[in-house]
């Protein structure tokens, strides 16, 4: 069980054993393996959108906290969900018959869990660092709130009496312990290792804090009736019917509240300044940059002087400076170099755009679709001069012994089937190089052009399956960047279409020794256990349902998609 997991779970409805089938995600995991019903999740219901779309509740934010709830783990069956993009819903597997959500298996696999804390990587020194800032936070909360509100009650005092100050000092005093109250709840989010109810152990004395404005005010009642009413109030026969609050002025009620909303004030003004110093200090940073950048320009012109440009325009300078970079910061030249060399900027991270998925799903004709279409019409429109290329393939007909040699070595990353061509993470890296021609139209030699090469200047596209994505994802360094699209299907109906039009083309040969069904059984074994890799790996940002017949008007949205997904490797 992680964080972020689609659950199917029960809500108990008119007596029925089971109840109603709900699907959620697992917001927050606690409790405690020695309690007797082991441990618990929270979770955020989600809502049945149809087509077996699954989506969160975002349209009030009432309607979303209504949809919390905690249910022992016990209780909870995990599903094999995938995120997809364009619907911003989580497609659920469905029952064939009863369409209800289909879960991977009844429960978790808990014999041997030991709780998510036991799991986690913890760096003790920035967990105290934290601590001792929370602390700090909290002192400083506190001091301001006690400060602002005697500088209030100064004011008070002088503009509408000693009596409005001291409700309104009181008002200041409710403050700070609604402000206490919630650090108490804060303080105690944890797991009581005996109870998994009572994890927010702070949380009954923390809900006084609701109290604390009905509290004030139920003091000045008493105080107005003790020592402000007097015997000519009382009736004829000596009894007077007055009600809780009915003794609290207008005015007495303003102040009270005003001082009680008082820890607002210093919470606005340190958020206001807060902001104003980091716009600050990016706006120094931009025009640092530029600045930077126009000093060197000038001492290459021979001027010596630089100049910053202030505020906002020194943003727009250093934006505009980024969207130039691929044309005019590929290359610094190097004037006054007499070999006229060029220097290239050191810029060496290398994009891969990872395509994979389960077996059956057509991505190699979609991966081949794109490519084909990317070399006559460029889909990029962050810079026209970027590619989508395949990494080079070293072939054993042309060079046999370097084949062998690395084939022994076990560096391909991968190799056909027919172990006649391959390609290593060298074959990436120089894939990725390209040349850009420079001209040089300075006075000494009138427009000559050279070629350089930059590292970066193409997008490697890897139509990868599931045990190639692992090899690539595992192999990589620091310097590549991975935007991973994981190609699937709408149904178990539509695997199994593929895989029989793979039978009948002669693409696939099935087992006589099997039978047909086995053989089907099998495949789409294979495919689930390839899914849960997709859904478990946390590479891939994009997933893809293909369609497996095109549009009445000849589009392919499968393609279309791709290309979208494709786009976000030039940004």
């Amino acid at each position: 069980p992680q964080t972020g997991d689609i659950v199917r779970y029960y809500d108990l409805d008119g007596g029925n054993t089971q109840g109603q089938v709900l699907v959620g995600k697992i917001a927050y995991v606690f409790g405690s393996k020695s309690y007797k019903t082991g441990f618990s999740v929270e979770l955020n219901e989600l809502e049945n959108v149809g087509d077996g779309y699954y989506a969160e509740y975002s349209s009030t934010l009432r309607n979303r906290n209504n949809r919390k709830t905690e249910r022992f783990l016990m209780d909870v069956s995990p599903i094999a969900a995938s995120f997809v993009g364009s619907e911003q819903a989580y497609k659920i597997p469905l029952e064939l018959q009863s369409e209800q959500p289909k879960v991977r298996q009844s429960t978790y696999d808990i014999e041997d869990y030991e709780g998510p804390a036991f799991y986690a990587n913890i760096n003790k020194s920035i967990l105290e660092k934290d601590y001792d800032n929370y602390s700090q936070l909290k002192i400083k909360l506190f001091r301001n709130v006690l400060v602002t509100g005697l500088f209030g009650t100064i004011i008070s005092n002088a503009s509408y009496g000693l009596e409005d100050s001291i409700i309104y000092f009181s008002g200041i005093l409710s403050s700070i312990l609604y402000l206490y109250l919630l650090s108490i709840k804060t303080d105690t989010v944890s797991i009581n290792d005996e109870d998994n109810s009572k994890n927010l152990i702070g949380t009954p004395i923390a809900n006084l804090r609701f109290g604390t404005p009905i509290l004030l005010l139920i003091g000045i009642s008493i105080y107005n009736i003790l020592f402000k009413m007097s015997s000519g109030l009382s009736s004829d026969d000596n009894t007077l019917q007055i009600g809780l609050f009915d003794t609290v002025s207008a005015e007495q009620f303003g102040a009270a509240v005003l001082g009680f909303l008082t820890y607002r004030v210093p919470l606005f003004f340190g958020q206001i300044r807060d902001a104003f110093q980091q716009m600050a200090i990016e706006d120094a940073n931009a025009a640092g940059v530029v600045s930077s950048t126009s000093s060197n320009s000038s001492d290459n012109s021979g001027s010596g002087e630089g100049f910053t440009l202030p505020g906002s325009a020194g943003v727009v300078a250093k934006l505009f400076s980024n969207q130039k970079k691929a044309e005019n910061d590929a290359t610094i030249a190097s004037n006054n170099n007499a070999n006229n060399k060029l220097e290239l900027i050191d810029n060496d991270i290398i994009t891969i755009l990872l395509v994979s998925g389960p077996q059956a799903t057509g991505r190699s004709e979609l991966v081949q679709q794109l490519l084909q279409d990317s070399s006559t019409s460029s889909i990029n429109t962050m810079d026209m001069n970027m590619n989508l290329v395949e990494p080079n393939l070293i072939f054993r007909r042309n060079d046999g012994a370097t084949f062998e040699r690395l084939e022994r070595r076990d560096e391909f990353l991968y190799v056909d089937e027919s172990q006649s061509s391959g390609f290593t993470i060298e074959g990436i890296m120089n894939a990725a190089k390209g040349d850009i021609d420079n001209t040089n139209d300075s006075k000494d030699n009138d427009n000559e052009s050279t070629t350089i090469e930059i590292p970066n200047k193409n997008v490697i596209v890897i139509d990868a399956n599931v045990e190639l994505a692992k090899r690539i994802s595992q192999s990589v360094g620091s310097n590549v960047r991975i935007i991973g699209v994981w190609i699937g299907l709408k149904s178990v109906q539509d695997f199994e279409y593929n895989i029989q039009q793979q039978i009948d083309t002669g693409l696939l040969k099935v087992d006589e020794s099997i039978g047909a069904e086995s053989f089907m059984r099998g495949k789409i074994k294979d495919i689930i256990t390839e899914i849960d890799f997709g859904l478990g790996s946390g590479i891939f940002e994009f997933t893809i349902l293909n369609e497996i017949e095109q549009n009445t008007d000849g589009t392919n949205k499968s393609l279309m998609e791709l290309k979208e997904a494709a786009s976000y490797a030039f940004k």
